[in-house]
């Protein structure tokens, strides 16, 4: 950007109206300047134009797939406390049913088995996880699903001296078919 001298000014202003509006109002800073702020005024205007949907138009949009679109489940564990005191209560273990595009499905009114097992968890020469000897086994009946089934598992349930990590396996029967979820580390307390 161009900066003019005083004199510059005073000899644009002294002279003839025209010099002093080619001088400054036609110089390319002062285009590109007018340019950027209309930019940024099509920026703004554009954003707004975004926040006129009405509001809560995005509640209640609850969609319900079919099961049938259900190719493989995820499990995620982790340690939880559910009585709000400072001590972990036990594990929680979230069963995520997925479609081939790796979207949740939603379903309800259909039963299904969940079969949970948990083992030590080792490690080889090359330090990969491997399965080590069982020590928890668990057969549950739901029936809904909001795309995420939770199983909570108590610290008392399981041996007294259970491991800090574990190995788990979920099997899920639902209509006929098995899906089968490991989680090669898990750990079971913080």
């Amino acid at each position: 950007m161009r900066h003019y001298s005083k004199n510059e000014v005073r000899r644009a202003r002294g002279s003839h109206p025209s010099l002093y509006y080619q001088k400054v109002f036609k110089s390319p800073s002062f285009s590109s300047l007018m340019i950027n702020r209309k930019i940024c005024i099509i920026f703004v205007v554009v954003l707004l134009c975004g926040c006129t949907a009405q509001e809560g138009a995005w509640e209640d949009t609850t969609y319900y797939s079919s099961v049938d679109e259900i190719t493989h489940i995820m499990t995620i564990t982790m340690p939880t406390n559910w009585d709000a005191d400072a001590e972990d209560d036990g594990i929680e273990i979230s069963i995520i049913f997925l479609d081939y595009r790796d979207l949740p499905v939603t379903f309800s009114d259909t039963a299904f088995l969940v079969s949970i097992k948990l083992y030590t968890m080792k490690h080889d020469e090359n330090y990969e996880p491997v399965r080590g000897t069982w020590f928890y086994k668990a057969n549950l009946e739901a029936r809904n699903s909001d795309a995420v089934e939770k199983i909570r598992i108590p610290y008392e349930k399981f041996p007294e001296n259970f491991p800090e990590w574990a190995w788990l396996e979920a099997n899920v029967q639902l209509k006929g078919t098995i899906y089968e979820s490991i989680e090669e580390t898990v750990i079971m307390k913080m």
